[in-house]
């Protein structure tokens, strides 16, 4: 309808608690807009906008927009047991993103493809000791799999950073990732936990 609702804000009185959409994009931008107002409630519940939210969306894009910039200076080739745990928590994160979305829990889907999948690379990283002491082939793959889990909700940022990892076709075009069983350890994930 045009229209954001916005709970927890100070409402206008001649507005109420409703403001366009068309507003909220030009201030925030479409993409921290559209991951905000699906990832605000579960199943085809109505958004309730959380002005809050948008800050966390921007840091974790940030975020990812940075090691997207960055992740080529990591050097080790050598696989390790912390390459071994962050592989088998992108697997999950693949796992868990794709049944949510598929069932329109795009809340739940968020959490594991821009929260735990993040947070969890990040950890990887200050646990390797710095990028440049990481897997550049892990990186670039836990990179790649997060652009495309969250190219339906922020498609713009999505498509650029796809260009940046040098792809030449739109990550809207491109498979999926595919969950893969396989690549977890579960005796490198029972001790990392």
């Amino acid at each position: 309808n045009g229209f954001v609702t916005v709970s927890g804000e100070k409402m206008s009185k001649s507005k109420g608690n409703i403001f366009p959409l068309k507003t909220m994009i030009e201030q925030y931008g479409a993409d921290l807009v559209r991951i905000n107002m699906a990832a605000s409630n579960e199943n085809m519940d109505d958004a309730d906008w959380k002005e809050d939210s948008l800050k966390t969306f921007s840091a974790k894009l940030s975020y990812l927009i940075n090691l997207t910039l960055t992740f080529k200076n990591a050097g080790r080739t050598k696989e390790n047991n912390m390459d071994r745990y962050m592989m088998g928590v992108l697997q999950t994160c693949v796992k868990n993103a794709t049944e949510n979305y598929q069932v329109m829990k795009f809340r739940s889907g968020v959490q594991y493809s821009v929260f735990h999948l993040l947070n969890e690379l990040s950890y990887y990283i200050e646990r390797c000791g710095g990028i440049k002491n990481c897997s550049k082939k892990l990186l670039e793959e836990c990179i790649s799999v997060a652009i495309r889990l969250i190219a339906p909700l922020t498609p713009h940022v999505s498509e650029e950073l796809w260009s940046k990892l040098g792809n030449k076709k739109f990550v809207s075009l491109g498979p999926w990732p595919e969950f893969d069983e396989k690549k977890i350890d579960s005796d490198i994930a029972n001790l990392e936990s």
